[in-house]
């Protein structure tokens, strides 16, 4: 399950990033609340791809010590 989860947020983060990058060559002018969200939602995905990454691995690591 944490695969799937982690395959559709690296979905979500691929999207996330490509529609920034439009709005950066669009030239888009953004204001304080808008880049504070920006920044807070990256960090948001960033730490749940690290977490999902984390418990995907020490998952594994266990299940190949219990055989």
């Amino acid at each position: 399950m944490a695969s799937v989860c982690l395959a559709l947020l690296l979905g979500v983060a691929v999207w996330f990033g490509s529609r920034i990058l439009e709005a950066w060559r669009a030239g888009t002018v953004w204001g304080f609340r808008r880049k504070y969200l920006l920044v807070t939602t990256g960090a948001e995905i960033l730490i749940q791809l690290i977490n999902l990454a984390a418990f995907l691995a020490m998952n594994v690591y266990s299940y190949v010590q219990w055989f």
